[in-house]
């Protein structure tokens, strides 16, 4: 898996929206990304910062996006992007891309979304 281990995620409500998550934070690892990958394993998602849109070239699997704003907050969503996409999302205030499992039920724009830290801390994105 491209990027560092973050911890989980979870809804404002303190629901867990993704048990395992990982940041690609630098250019070269937003560019990799997924690519080559056999598949995302259920439960865990890629957080491209800072990424405004994305591609699926080299992907072997289809992917649900979650696009967020400085505040951690859906501000888009995509359903199943295929292989050999290119995605701009509608909104001007995308600053991160959340690349989930299409199994992963799609949050509703609006949901805040938080990082919880392996120590336990919260973060924003």
């Amino acid at each position: 898996m491209t990027g560092w281990y973050a911890g989980r995620v979870e809804t404002e409500d303190g629901s867990l929206f993704l048990e395992n998550l990982y940041v690609a934070d630098n250019w070269w690892t937003r560019f990799w990304g997924l690519q080559f990958q056999r598949e995302l394993p259920p439960d865990t998602g890629l957080l491209l910062n800072p990424c405004s849109s994305v591609h699926t070239c080299f992907m072997r699997f289809s992917l649900n996006l979650v696009f967020l704003d400085k505040a951690g907050c859906v501000v888009e969503c995509r359903e199943a992007v295929p292989p050999w996409r290119f995605v701009l999302p509608q909104g001007k205030q995308v600053v991160a891309t959340l690349e989930v499992p299409v199994s992963k039920p799609l949050p509703d724009v609006g949901t805040r979304l938080t990082r919880i830290l392996p120590s336990g801390n919260v973060s924003l994105y």
